[in-house]
C-alpha cells in the first residue's frame, strides 16, 4: 500500500501547479493511517525480525499466488474457471486471490471516463491501474523480478495477485468519472454503444465456440496447459470437463449480456437522464448479484473434525497439537500450534528443529507434513498429532 501511495503522490504531485499544497495532505495520508493502526502495526514490525521471512524470500516464494494471465478474463466473466461452490476452480493459484471482476457496468464507465472525461488525473488513474495490474502478474512479467531486486522490503511479503486490490481502487475512480459525465447527457454516445455492442456480441460467440471446442476435444487440452491447482485436484466430479465447459459458456453468455444492456443504455444517455440513473442502477445490481452468489466459497462444516474438535476441548491449558494438514486448521479451537505457519514461525525454532532433524533450512518453512521428532515436540509441551495419512501416529 505504501508502494502505491508514493508513486501515486509523486505522479499527482508533478502534474499539480502548485504542487506544495498537495504536500500537507500527502504527508497527512502517509502518516495518520499507520498511528491509527500502531496497536497492530508497531508489534507486528518488532517480531518480524524474529520470523523466518526476516533475511527475505527468494523469487519462487516471493512470487508465489501472482495473478495468472488467464484470470485477466474474470475482469467480464468471473467464473470463466469455476466458481469454487458448484464447480471446483480449477485455475492457478486461489480465486479469492486472482478474480479482478468489478461488474460490466463499472469498467465500462472507466473506459468512458478515460475517453471522454475532462478530468485531467484520468491518465495517472489509468496508468497506476495498469501498472498495479502488470506487478499483480508477479513471476508472470518481468516487472516483479525488477522490484524485487531494487525495492526494499518487497522480499517480505508473498502473493503479489493481493496488489489487485489496488488496481481495483482507481478503476473506482475512473468509473466515476464516467459516471458523471452520463449523468450530464453527453453528445454522441452511440459510437462508445457500438463498440461494446460488438464486444457484447464477441463475448457470445466466443461462448458457442467454447461449447464446440468440448465437443472437439480442444477444451480438455487447453485444462492440461492451465496446469489446474490444488483446490481442483482434490475433488473433481466425474462429468469435470463437460461442467467446466457449461460453466465457462455461460459465463461469458452473462457477460454477453451484461454489456449489451449496458451498451443500450449508454447509447441512451445523450437524449434521456433517466437512462444513466438506470445505468447505474444496473451497475448496483450487477455487482449485488456478483456478491450474493459468491458469498460462500468455502463450506466451513467440511473442514471441521468433530473428533479432533472434542479432543482439542479436553486439553489442558499451554498445551500444542501437531497438525499436519493445514497450520490454520486449529483455529476454530483456540489450541496452539506446534509447528506454526507461515510467516509468524519464529526463525529459531524452525533453525533449532533443522539442525535437531538434519532437515533441510528453507524446504521445511511451509511443510506441515516433517516428520518432527517426538523429543523435540515434547519440548513444546506437545500432546496430540493430527495426521490424516494411512497409518499415522496418533500420539508422539
Amino acid at each position: 500500500a505504501g508502494f502505491v501511495l508514493a508513486i501515486y503522490a509523486a505522479l499527482r504531485c508533478t502534474q499539480s501547479g502548485v504542487w506544495f499544497r498537495a504536500v500537507p495532505g500527502m504527508l497527512t495520508i502517509a502518516i495518520v493511517p499507520p498511528l491509527l493502526s500502531a496497536v497492530q502495526l508497531f508489534p507486528a514490525l518488532e517480531i518480524i525480525h524474529e520470523t523466518t521471512r526476516s533475511a527475505g524470500m527468494d523469487y519462487d516464494a516471493a512470487t508465489s499466488y501472482s495473478l495468472p494471465p488467464e484470470n485477466l478474463l474474470t475482469l467480464v466473466a468471473p467464473f470463466m474457471l469455476g466458481d469454487a461452490q458448484r464447480l471446483p476452480y480449477w485455475g492457478r493459484w486461489l480465486l479469492w486471490e486472482a478474480s479482478l471482476y468489478v461488474g460490466t457496468t463499472a469498467l465500462a464507465l472507466s473506459a468512458f471516463g478515460v475517453l471522454r472525461s475532462r478530468e485531467r488525473a484520468r491518465w495517472i488513474w489509468l496508468g497506476m491501474a495498469v501498472f498495479i495490474v502488470v506487478i499483480a502478474l508477479g513471476r508472470y512479467t518481468p516487472v516483479f523480478g525488477i522490484l524485487l531486486r531494487v525495492v526494499p522490503g518487497f522480499d517480505l511479503f508473498r502473493g503479489p495477485g493481493k496488489f489487485a486490490i489496488f488496481a481495483v481502487m482507481f478503476v473506482a475512480m475512473l468509473a466515476a468519472a464516467g459516471a458523471r459525465e452520463i449523468l450530464q447527457l453527453p453528445r454522441r454516445t452511440w459510437p462508445f454503444a457500438l463498440v461494446l455492442a460488438a464486444l457484447s456480441a464477441t463475448a457470445i460467440v466466443l461462448a458457442f465456440g467454447v461449447r464446440n471446442a468440448f465437443g472437439e476435444g480442444t477444451w480438455s487440452d487447453l485444462i492440461s496447459l492451465l496446469q489446474p491447482g490444488w483446490e481442483a485436484s482434490k475433488r473433481l466430479p466425474a462429468n469435470f470437463t463437460f461442467l467446466s465447459a457449461q460453466f465457462a459458456a455461460c459465463s461469458l453468455i452473462f457477460a454477453g449480456i451484461s454489456s449489451a444492456i449496458v451498451a443500450v443504455l449508454i447509447g441512451a444517455a445523450s437524449k434521456w437522464r433517466w437512462s444513466g440513473a438506470a445505468l447505474l442502477a444496473f451497475g448496483v445490481i450487477e455487482l449485488t448479484g456478483f456478491a450474493w452468489y459468491s458469498r460462500a466459497t468455502v463450506d466451513l462444516s467440511a473442514m471441521v473434525n468433530p473428533e479432533v474438535g472434542a479432543t482439542c476441548a479436553k486439553l489442558p491449558e499451554g498445551t500444542r497439537v501437531m497438525d499436519r494438514r493445514v497450520g490454520l486448521n486449529l483455529l476454530p479451537w483456540r489450541v496452539r500450534n506446534a509447528w506454526g505457519y507461515d510467516p509468524i514461525m519464529l526463525k529459531r525454532y524452525r533453525d533449532f528443529v533443522r539442525y535437531a532433524s538434519d532437515f533441510d533450512l528453507e524446504s521445511i518453512d511451509m511443510d506441515h507434513n516433517i516428520d518432527v521428532s517426538d523429543r523435540i515436540l515434547a519440548m513444546v509441551n506437545c500432546t496430540y498429532i493430527v495426521d490424516s495419512r494411512p497409518g499415522a501416529r496418533k500420539k508422539p
